[in-house]
C-alpha cells in the first residue's frame, strides 16, 4: 500500500508525464512514451543522433565534432527558442533550471533541442514580471 507521500510523488509524476507528453516544439526533446512499473520510472525519448553539446565541444578522441562558428550560432539560436517557448508559450510556463552542454542534444542536422527538464520545473509558481523579449528577433 501507497502512503499519502508516495501518492502524491505518484501524482506529480503522473501530471508531469502528461505536460512533457503535450510538448511540441522543434526546439525541445520530444518524449515518445514511458513505462511506470512499481519504483522504476523508465522516460523514452526521441533519438538525437549527434549526442549532445558537450561531447562536440569538449569530448576527445575520433569521435569529436568540429563545430564551425556558424553551427554554433545556430544552437545558441535555437537554446534561444528553446527557452522562449517553454517560458513564454507553456501554461503555466515550464522553467529549466539547469541548462548546461550535457542537456542541450544534437539532432542529425545539428540542430539543437533542450532536454533533461524532467520533472522539476513543471510545479513552480512563475512571475515573469516585466520580463521583455523581442518575438521577432526569435523567428
Amino acid at each position: 500500500m501507497l502512503d499519502a507521500t508516495s501518492l502524491q510523488a505518484e501524482r506529480e509524476f503522473q501530471n508531469g508525464l502528461q505536460v512533457l507528453g503535450g510538448l511540441r516544439s522543434p526546439y525541445v526533446i520530444t518524449l515518445l512514451g514511458y513505462c511506470a512499473e512499481k519504483k522504476k520510472r523508465i522516460l523514452v525519448y526521441e533519438y538525437m543522433r549527434n549526442r549532445s553539446l558537450q561531447e562536440s565541444l569538449f569530448a576527445g578522441g575520433p569521435r569529436v565534432l568540429v563545430l564551425d562558428w556558424n553551427q554554433r550560432f545556430e544552437i545558441i539560436v535555437d537554446i534561444a527558442r528553446a527557452l522562449a517557448f517553454l517560458h513564454l508559450e507553456c501554461d503555466p510556463p515550464i522553467i529549466h533550471c539547469d541548462i548546461k552542454a550535457s542537456y542541450v542534444l544534437l539532432s542529425f542536422h545539428f540542430r539543437a533541442k533542450l532536454s533533461d527538464f524532467g520533472l522539476r520545473g513543471l510545479n513552480r509558481k512563475v512571475s515573469l514580471g516585466s520580463t521583455y523579449l523581442v518575438r521577432n528577433w526569435l523567428e
